[in-house]
């Protein structure tokens, strides 16, 4: 994030709303919702925070990942102490992967998550893609 008073010129610091741009012959292969990304540059993660959750519920997240050239494997955390995922890409063709929120993470009635992009990438191609996501209370 930007820090107040700083302006953040190279758009290096927030999300991106980011276009897939597909040949005509791939589009039996995609969903047009997974076309369109959120997305952070460079080596600020993209962080997604959900509040008025409930303490003593489970939950579960479903993501989708671009299925894109430049997105390349992250880490996925919960609230700065959790691993959800470790460095990993997203399958391609894209599709919907899930995986346990730790309880604990939720506990406070607030997540935070933040994707980390592969540190051993550097620039645009290190970025995460997240296409679709769903926190989804189990019953």
């Amino acid at each position: 994030m930007t820090p107040p008073g700083e302006e953040d010129v190279r758009f290096h610091r927030g999300a991106h709303a980011i276009k897939t741009w597909v040949r005509a012959a791939d589009f039996a292969q995609h969903r047009l919702a997974w076309l369109d990304h959120v997305a952070t540059l460079g080596a600020t993660p993209l962080e997604m925070v959900y509040t008025g959750l409930d303490p003593g519920a489970e939950y579960l997240l479903r993501v989708v990942y671009g299925d894109t050239k430049l997105n390349h494997r992250v880490r996925l955390e919960a609230n700065g102490a959790f691993e959800i995922h470790p460095l990993q890409r997203g399958p391609v063709p894209a599709r919907p992967q899930e995986f346990p929120v730790p309880r604990a993470a939720t506990q406070g009635g607030t997540l935070t998550l933040r994707w980390y992009r592969d540190p051993a990438v550097a620039s645009i191609k290190g970025v995460c893609h997240v296409s679709e996501i769903w926190l989804i209370r189990k019953p």
